[in-house]
């Protein structure tokens, strides 16, 4: 069932409001979200912060409303003044991954447009924004985005796993690649050493959907 403004009031009252619920209600742009949430980080005393004074963690549900409010009010752009304020940046790339869409792809470019060109320079930033770029475009429903979009994002991976030292950094990057893949990317993985454990399928899988997705382009191409 969709949220709704009673629902989340009512959530939030007997203590069962979950990140999930603010993402999927900011994503349809609820009349009046903002003033409730705004509201309700007062009544419900929520925490702007993870740790409280004494090493308790929480949930910084006032940080997520505040990006949530800010995509209600404002859009796309309401999320850009957001990330003006430090330590933003995994929530809005998680508000991001929940608009699902082509524009949620090219505000991610806009926003992380220094990490993107240069993944080396804050690793950590490059593998969340992988990370969600990877959710958005390798998993239904399908976003299609361009081709100098699908270039950048190549790239982006390309570099990002060349200067990852472990699998487990390596992995989402070449995932990555299932959706932005090309010819150059298949001579990477065959370059790479196999994975091991759980991540075992993630080399095979990535190689299957690059060719698969090449083979369709290819027969499109050829159809038009």
């Amino acid at each position: 069932m969709p949220p709704t403004l009673t629902s989340i009031r009512r959530k939030a009252s007997d203590n069962t409001l979950e990140v999930e619920h603010i993402l999927e209600a900011a994503s349809q742009r609820i009349d009046g979200l903002p003033d409730l949430l705004d509201e309700l980080s007062v009544t419900e005393d929520w925490s702007d912060v993870t740790h409280l004074p004494d090493g308790t963690h929480v949930v910084p549900l006032a940080r997520w409303a505040r990006v949530a409010s800010a995509y209600c009010r404002d859009g796309i752009s309401g999320l850009r003044a957001v990330l003006s304020s430090p330590n933003h940046e995994s929530f809005v790339l998680a508000l991001l991954e929940e608009l699902h869409s082509s524009q949620a792809v090219d505000a991610a470019m806009d926003f992380f447009s220094v990490c993107i060109r240069t993944p080396g320079e804050d690793p950590l930033l490059a593998r969340k924004i992988a990370n969600s770029l990877n959710l958005i475009l390798c998993f239904k429903p399908e976003v299609e985005i361009g081709g100098a979009a699908m270039e950048q994002i190549r790239a982006f991976a390309t570099e990002l796993i060349q200067i990852s030292s472990d699998q487990v950094d390596r992995a989402v990057p070449v995932l990555l690649l299932r959706a932005v893949g090309d010819e150059s990317s298949l001579q990477l993985l065959d370059s790479l050493p196999e994975f091991t454990e759980h991540w075992a399928s993630t080399i095979p899988a990535t190689r299957r959907a690059i060719r698969n997705r090449l083979k369709k382009k290819k027969g499109q191409q050829a159809a038009s």
